[in-house]
């Protein structure tokens, strides 16, 4: 997990720096940690025509950077298929058995098949939820005409579909496969959100206090305590989510309020 985070990183840093060569390798790199390394295929190809597409520039120099990232990863996975007998197997073999669809033939009652797909869609959103609760509070004070710009960007848009990809996964598979693994694999599409939140933060020019970053950094340490991964946290499994959306909650206030203020705090410049 940590290669396939090194290389997804280094990817999006290639992508929004414009560099193909950094861009490869870090797909090369992603590849290599994760096979799912390859989800990361449709949000840079999409990036790369769209932005050229946009900005009016070289359609064909952007078919071909698309086409490079692509042989790259496919080679890597072919490379790994080669050297390791048994990898990339599970899908192509059968792959009814392991899509979320497969949970109709299980022998359980019904009420039992829609537990398990809510406690499977929650385990897939706990992770996420600080970063989405920060990146949705941002939006909102942005003003809609500026947020359809915004989402409108090219590195925006490549950031969202790496995520929902890297997402969808856990969600497609049925959760007898996952044995509760949701939470680590949609965990992994942090990094492009959080790259988002962090354009969002720029695009309001959002500046907090030194008391304020320790808050944040608070509640952030506060909402990694586990009930089972750490010696210190929630009783239960119920109580971890429920203090997740608490904080996530928190989360959203403290960004609403910071904007509105940092924007009375101009308009008082302006005055004087």
């Amino acid at each position: 997990d940590l290669v396939f985070l090194l290389g997804m990183t280094v990817a999006l840093l290639g992508f929004t720096q414009k560099k193909l060569a950094l861009t490869a390798t870090g797909v090369a790199v992603a590849v290599i940690g994760r096979q799912t390394g390859i989800l990361l295929l449709p949000g840079l190809t999409f990036g790369i025509l769209y932005g050229a597409y946009k900005n009016k520039k070289n359609l064909k120099q952007a078919f071909s950077h698309a086409l490079v990232l692509t042989l790259v990863a496919l080679a890597v996975t072919m490379f790994q298929k080669w050297v390791v007998r048994d990898i990339a197997q599970p899908f192509a073999a059968s792959f009814w058995v392991y899509f979320i669809g497969s949970i109709v033939d299980l022998q359980v009652s019904q009420a039992e098949k829609v537990r398990m797909v809510f406690e499977h869609l929650l385990r897939t959103i706990v992770p996420l939820l600080f970063l989405l609760s920060i990146v949705l509070a941002l939006a909102v004070q942005m003003g809609r005409k500026k947020v359809k710009a915004f989402f409108k960007e090219a590195d925006i848009l490549a950031a969202l579909l790496i995520a929902g990809a890297i997402v969808l996964q856990p969600v497609l598979v049925t959760p007898v496969f996952t044995r509760q693994n949701e939470t680590r694999l949609s965990a992994l599409a942090l990094v492009p959100l959080l790259y988002v939140a962090a354009r969002l933060w720029e695009a309001v020019q959002l500046k907090i206090s030194k008391n304020s970053f320790y808050f944040l950094f608070g509640v952030f340490i506060l909402g990694s305590f586990h009930h089972l991964y750490t010696w210190v946290g929630p009783s239960s499994a119920a109580l971890f989510v429920a203090v997740r959306l608490l904080l996530a909650v928190v989360l959203s206030l403290f960004v609403i309020n910071s904007v509105r203020r940092r924007a009375c705090t101009k308009k008082l410049e302006l005055v004087f």
